[in-house]
């Protein structure tokens, strides 16, 4: 699922807010829009 370094940043972010649904929301949701 993740090939591109696109889908692997959607795939982190899902990562991050299941272990973390706060803080890893606003961590991976900066990674995403960068």
């Amino acid at each position: 699922m993740c090939a591109s370094k696109t889908m692997a940043l959607i795939c982190d972010s899902d990562i991050c807010v299941q272990v973390r649904p706060r803080l890893g929301r606003w961590h991976c949701t900066i990674y995403v829009i960068i």
